[in-house]
């Protein structure tokens, strides 16, 4: 209990330092959202690294047992049941208009829309909601030989792009998101910058 007292202390002292920085650097670029920014990171980051940290990894960990390629409409269906059941009605009644993704996945997500490496510079970057959910449901459907031959694929993501890409299109729904802006900066990089 020591040992995850200290955890979620630290997790929420990194997102909240997060959130203020892309706050800054949003306010910064004259990009609309910081509001946005600042809700999703300090009130659903901070209650899911809270509320679930160690559920999150036992999530990730039994996905990657998942031996259906690709995934069908049943492990789908588990994993958004699974992301309900934890939100316990968190996201009801919310209605966000723009989401930040930092890095990672959302630099693949970028890469797969435009066939080009993402750019280089620490400038957020918008990218189309509905190339974005096209992008998702191509991921969700792709057999793993598939994305290993896609070079826009790092070898990182390739084993857990489709479980990144239905979470992350559960809460693109979840949240009816109207703009999409990709942060270069990962939340520690964020909070560094």
């Amino acid at each position: 209990d020591e040992m995850v007292n200290r955890l979620r202390k630290e997790t929420e002292a990194e997102i909240a330092a997060a959130a203020k920085a892309i706050q800054a650097a949003t306010e910064a670029s004259s990009n609309a959202g910081a509001t946005a920014i600042q809700y999703v990171l300090q009130n659903t980051a901070v209650t899911a690294a809270i509320a679930g940290i160690r559920t999150m990894e036992q999530l990730n960990a039994a996905l990657q047992a998942i031996k259906a390629d690709p995934l069908t409409a049943a492990n789908i269906k588990d994993i958004e049941d699974w992301l309900e059941e934890k939100s316990d009605g968190f996201f009801d009644g919310k209605e966000e208009n723009i989401l930040i993704g930092a890095s990672g996945s959302f630099e693949t997500f970028y890469e797969l829309i435009h066939n080009e490496p993402f750019p280089e510079k620490i400038k957020s970057v918008e990218i189309s909601v509905h190339y974005l959910f096209e992008c998702l449901d191509e991921i969700i459907t792709s057999t793993q030989i598939e994305r290993d031959l896609n070079e826009w694929i790092i070898p990182i993501r390739k084993k857990m792009a489709p479980i990144a890409a239905v979470k992350t299109r559960w809460v693109l729904n979840k949240l009816n998101i109207k703009k999409v802006y990709i942060s270069p900066c990962s939340l520690k990089e964020g909070a560094l910058a």
